[in-house]
């Protein structure tokens, strides 16, 4: 004989959900409001879904600055002359875009000239004196050059000792260092019609070694590698 079964407690097939007030059992997803039992890990519904929304995000944000730098940096190429620096100036001694100057390394974009030469850039005038050597009692010495950047566009123009590095004969490409019986160049911005001024100087490599050193300019924050290199053979 079967024994009936209380009304009260009706069936629960294998698999069934937890009816609200009872604790899930081992293996269940809990129910809104209940507590996970130990053991079990329970996330949000949406956390998966807001985690997947970072990568769009970053990527829209690299996308932008490739456009922007495509717009700015890549709308036309740069226009350049170079003059002696021994000759007036705006007198018609300019000479095309490279000078003929040439040193390990330099691409087809690059921008070459003598030590003391004025490079005019899109507007943009700079010009390096021949490299110093200034000796050091605590290193090997440093190599400096005076350079001064006036802005002839209509629009500000940022400045950066760090736009400034000096290939050495060995081919090693030195940042640049500080000197304390100079007034180094810093960083910032220069109005239209203005100048800013400065020296910038690196460590000297070991002995002195002689050869061809390259003054190369080439702006830290840009997608353009054009560089002006202004050769010194010491």
């Amino acid at each position: 004989m079967s024994t009936p079964q209380d009304s009260n407690q009706p069936n629960q097939p294998y698999g069934q959900q937890p009816q609200y007030g009872q604790q899930p059992q081992y293996g269940q997803q809990p129910q809104y409001g209940q507590q996970p039992q130990y053991g079990q890990t329970y996330a949000p519904q949406n956390a998966s879904k807001k985690r997947k929304k970072w990568p769009w995000i970053l990527l829209a944000i690299v996308v932008l600055i490739v456009i922007l730098s495509v717009i700015f940096n890549g709308s036309s190429d740069d226009e350049a002359s170079v003059t002696p620096g021994d000759a007036p100036t705006g007198q018609g001694d300019a000479e095309p875009q490279d000078s003929g100057v040439t040193w390990p390394g330099k691409t087809g974009d690059d921008i070459g000239a003598n030590a003391g030469d004025i490079v005019d850039r899109d507007g943009v005038v700079t010009v390096a004196s021949p490299l110093e050597f200034v000796s050091s009692a605590y290193s090997t010495g440093a190599y400096c050059s005076n350079v001064s950047i006036t802005n002839n566009t209509d629009e500000i123009q940022s400045f950066n000792l760090f736009d400034w590095s000096l290939q050495d004969p060995t081919g090693t490409i030195r940042t640049g260092t500080y000197v304390s019986d100079r007034p180094m160049l810093s960083s910032g911005e220069t109005a239209p019609g203005g100048t800013s001024t400065g020296a910038v100087c690196f460590d000297a490599p070991t002995g002195n070694t002689p050869g061809t050193y390259v003054l190369l300019f080439e702006k830290a924050i840009s997608f353009s590698t054009d560089k002006i290199g202004w050769v010194n053979t010491l």
